[in-house]
């Protein structure tokens, strides 16, 4: 009988194991960086706060000039920079809080941030 249970429970374990998707196996948990310039708007762009009001925000006085990249995580956004023609990169930090409307701002000098 205790011979019975053993082989029971061995074989559920095992079911149970072999059953259980591995995380680091599964390419969409990637954070990144990934090319984010299309999901960013200026105040001053048309549709800003109307049609376009999904874009986040973006406050600098570079505009969306260059790309603006990225890491993502379980549809989190964070670690943004904007990178000039020229390889200037400047960090983006969000300002706004939690559940509002996803606001960033550039740093006013260049970063050499990866």
């Amino acid at each position: 009988m205790l011979k019975r249970l053993a082989v029971v429970a061995g074989s559920a374990l095992a079911l149970c194991l072999g059953s259980v998707p591995l995380a680091f196996a599964d390419e969409t948990l990637s954070t990144g960086p990934f090319d984010y310039t299309n999901n960013f708007i200026t105040p001053f762009e048309p549709g800003a706060f109307t049609t376009e009001s999904h874009r986040s925000l973006l406050l600098s006085p570079l505009g969306r000039t260059g790309r603006i990249d990225c890491h993502t995580f379980h549809g989190t956004t964070f670690k943004c920079t904007q990178t000039l023609s020229d390889g200037t990169v400047f960090i983006l930090d969000q300002v706004s809080p939690y559940g509002l409307r996803s606001t960033w701002i550039s740093h006013p000098g260049p970063s050499f941030a990866s």
